[in-house]
């Protein structure tokens, strides 16, 4: 292999090699003017071109080395085109998991979302909680000494009860007559009921602003495959809040907590 020649100050060389290798672009032309100077002094006065060569030599050769041309790719411009379209692709895999994961979140999660947007659906009369939505709020629950205040909605199934209690089918809403059942899950929005005295005052608000007050008067733990609260003796004129029991298992069951209370 024929060894590279070393540029040749007193012959103008060093100028061209410098122009085409630099660091940078605007260090080249800023050095690339100071070369064509020191070339019109070397011309001159030939002595010089020593000095002159030693003093950018080093500059040159810890320079990183890339083209002068403004449309030649640099190096790094593809890999930094892969790393924007990961980044991109990074971010739209996120919205959707978010999107496909709000169907499928946990029971504390969803209770608390829920509650959220039913609260605001009854704001404004029982409209759609949310775009396909199977249920409507239809009451709002409280009870003062506890700090507890839920929407309750119309109907109580498995699935829709994750978003809030609702009221079991063949019952009425509150604050008619005959019984209103109000049912749901006890991981999260019927938890409560453990903690309700006998006397304890349960209001109930609907979405046309009817307010109706009901005394707790006990609690029952029973087995649905004997009970149903259609054929209790005391049903007319009571609220029944159920949840399963014990409020703290896991597997299915047919127990039920069930908290009774009469109109005052």
């Amino acid at each position: 292999m024929v060894p590279k020649k070393s540029p040749d100050p007193s012959q103008g060389e060093f100028s061209s090699w410098f122009i085409s290798y630099c660091p940078g672009e605007a260090e080249n032309r800023r050095f690339a003017y100071r070369q064509k100077k020191q070339d019109r002094d070397t011309e001159n006065r030939p002595e010089l071109a020593h000095n002159h060569v030693c003093k950018l030599a080093p500059f040159a050769h810890r320079s990183r080395i890339t083209p002068l041309d403004r449309g030649t790719p640099k190096l790094g411009d593809h890999k930094d085109d892969g790393m924007r379209f990961a980044r991109a692709f990074a971010v739209g895999c996120l919205i959707l998991g978010l999107i496909v994961g709000a169907f499928s979140l946990s029971h504390p999660v969803k209770a608390v979302l829920g509650q959220w947007l039913l609260e605001r659906a009854f704001a404004t009369g029982g409209a759609e909680p949310w775009p396909g939505a199977d249920m409507r709020p239809v009451a709002r629950l409280s009870i003062e000494r506890l700090k507890v205040a839920l929407i309750v909605m119309d109907r109580a199934s498995g699935k829709g009860m994750a978003w809030g209690p609702g009221i079991v089918a063949g019952t009425g809403v509150p604050g008619r007559k005959g019984l209103s059942v109000i049912a749901g899950h006890r991981d999260s929005h019927m938890a409560f009921l453990v903690k309700v005295r006998t006397g304890d005052v349960v209001k109930i608000t609907t979405v046309n602003g009817q307010d109706t007050e009901y005394r707790v008067s006990g609690a029952v733990v029973v087995d649905t495959t004997h009970w149903s609260p259609q054929t209790d003796p005391e049903r007319q004129g009571a609220l029944y809040m159920v949840t399963c029991w014990p409020l703290d298992g896991q597997e299915t069951t047919s127990k039920r907590l069930v908290v009774a209370a009469g109109i005052i």
